[in-house]
């Protein structure tokens, strides 16, 4: 029991847009494997439409969140949903979560991420407006978060 809580301590959870391979088959992988270098188990997202509760709930074991914010990441919903799902976490679970911007500067993402803007990308039918809100939010903290102080 003592070897899970130490393997839990060092579990790294890497979120990013899938469907960007110049991100999955460059930064992530070079990013991953660092993080392994240094003793820490890292796993990534999985956008599919299947997912499960207990996907869900492995997301709470984690211990930090590197988020890729990318152009991508800031209009699909499901990167938004696991972002606010990430948000929930740190939340109540005071995880640590670092944000990483890719392509994209962190006032683009503050523009993007603007209710009017949303609105017009997803479409109320479809997107409830606490849905949105959520999402709003959780981008919000990430931006927030960000300190870039330049060399």
């Amino acid at each position: 029991m003592a070897g899970d809580t130490n393997s839990m301590r060092d579990m790294v959870y890497s979120s990013f847009h899938k469907g960007e391979d110049t991100i999955r088959y460059s930064f992530i992988s070079h990013l991953s494997a660092s993080l392994r270098r240094k003793g820490l188990m890292v796993s990534s997202s999985s956008f599919d439409d299947n997912s499960s509760k207990e996907t869900n709930i492995e997301k709470h074991n984690f211990k930090a969140f590197v988020v890729v914010i990318s152009e991508k990441y800031v209009l699909s919903a499901e990167c938004l949903d696991e972002l606010a799902e990430i948000d929930d976490c740190q939340r109540n679970n005071q995880n640590v979560v670092v944000p990483v911007f890719y392509c994209i500067t962190q006032p683009e993402v503050v523009h993007k991420s603007r209710l009017n803007i949303l609105r017009d990308t997803f479409p109320h039918e479809i997107y409830s407006p606490e849905r949105l809100a959520r999402w709003v939010s959780a981008l919000k903290k990430m931006t927030d978060s960000y300190n870039y102080k330049p060399r």
